[in-house]
């Protein structure tokens, strides 16, 4: 009890007390000539003194500020899903050196663009010049040797028919031949290991692609199938890695054609802006690892605008609502289960009804039973409104910005 109500109590509790202590000590007095009058009992006058008490005004309450849409049905609401993952590039390679050595020169710009068999590095061949002219060398004695073998092999095949030689002898001739021979298919091979050796001293980019910031300077001692030289990657073509739940891929795997390579999908970029090409889902794999499956989708790339390491999220369209009545989930109110909106009709009386929500639409919620299109609903200021609450109503479109000035003070009523 306010200490405003206590006072006023109060003060109407005197009132009575001194009205009825005065009735009771007061003498009625009347003229001798003049008809007695009934005179109304002491309790009577009580409560109609009581009565002539003016009760208190009704407190007037302030109108509601409310904004108010007009609900429309739309022809066609896709009904779209949107994972987030990462791009990558269609090939990544990060260079090695096959060979080891002193790096002589480096022939990219960190960042450049080549095309494939460009050379990037040039590690001193000096060494692998001269294990190719030794290789060579002896490659040079096996042939001589293996000349050699072959003369005395012929030499003593018609002597030993004759028995000019024996057998053993020839049979040695024969061993020393074959030695010989193989002595120089190993010398062949050898001079091929080093000319090998001598080309990979020239690295080469694999594929076209641009390169990364290279990570050796000249003079640099490059130790063969160790040293990362720098990463190239090929970017024409952006591949963009996703994973979902397997609750998820069941809802996606019922509703689309992501799993038959023939489904487009579009990719929303960091700043919230769609990427211009349209692309495709072209890997699905075989099973669920720690309760995701992994995807791929593949997107035109040529300008280079996606780079490996972009996060985005890519839209999955999974239906198409015909005729759907879409409003903004901030205009539904959900307590237990249940979902309601506040209805304004054109008089301006309201009341809450309850609908049946189906799919959520980034902001928006597609309503299918309980409201009908041209009917007009609350989205903002309806946690305010009680029911002998008048509304000062502004009308706003499905963005929420006001398409009219309120200029009136809406009565409205609960039903």
């Amino acid at each position: 009890m306010s200490k405003n109500t206590f006072h006023q109590k109060k003060t109407q509790s005197n009132k009575i007390a001194l009205f009825a202590i005065s009735m009771l000590c007061a003498v009625p007095v009347f003229a001798e000539d003049a008809p007695a009058k009934e005179e109304p009992s002491l309790w009577g006058k009580i409560v109609s003194f009581f009565h002539e008490e003016k009760a208190p005004e009704q407190q007037q309450l302030p109108p509601v500020p409310v904004n108010v849409m007009t609900v429309v049905a739309k022809d066609r609401v896709p009904v779209v899903k949107e994972i987030v993952g990462e791009v990558s590039a269609l090939q990544e390679v990060q260079l090695h050196a096959k060979v080891g050595g002193f790096l002589k020169k480096k022939l990219v710009s960190d960042g450049a663009i080549v095309k494939k068999g460009d050379v990037l590095f040039e590690i001193d061949t000096r060494d692998y010049v001269a294990a190719l002219a030794s290789a060579k060398a002896s490659l040079a004695q096996a042939e001589a040797n293996e000349l050699k073998a072959r003369q005395d092999k012929d030499r003593y095949g018609p002597l030993v028919k004759e028995k000019a030689v024996s057998q053993m002898d020839y049979d040695h001739a024969v061993s020393v031949y074959n030695a010989a021979v193989a002595s120089v298919e190993a010398a062949k091979a050898s001079v091929d290991v080093a000319t090998i050796n001598l080309s990979d001293c020239s690295i080469k980019a694999p594929f076209n692609g641009k390169i990364g910031r290279t990570l050796v300077d000249e003079g640099t001692l490059v130790i063969a199938g160790n040293t990362a030289l720098v990463t190239i990657s090929d970017e024409s073509v952006a591949r963009f890695y996703f994973t979902i739940s397997e609750r998820e891929y069941l809802e996606v795997a019922r509703h689309s054609e992501i799993l038959s390579g023939d489904m487009k999908v579009r990719l929303v970029l960091a700043d919230g802006s769609i990427y211009e090409k349209e692309g495709s889902i072209d890997f699905a794999d075989r099973a669920i690892e720690n309760g995701v499956l992994r995807f791929r989708g593949e997107f035109p790339n040529p300008q280079r605008l996606l780079i490996p390491g972009m996060y985005g999220r890519i839209q999955i369209s999974l239906k198409v609502h015909k005729d759907a009545i879409v409003i903004p989930q901030k205009a539904v109110q959900e307590l237990l289960g249940s979902y309601n909106v506040t209805v304004v009709d054109d008089s301006g009386k309201f009341e809450r009804r309850r609908v049946k929500m189906g799919d959520r639409i980034g902001s928006s919620w597609v309503a299918e039973e309980g409201l009908s299109a041209n009917e007009k609903i609350v989205v903002d200021g309806f946690q305010k409104i009680r029911p002998n609450s008048t509304l000062f109503i502004t009308m706003v479109d499905e963005d929420g910005k006001p398409i009219q000035t309120p200029d009136a003070t809406v009565p409205a009523a609960h039903k």
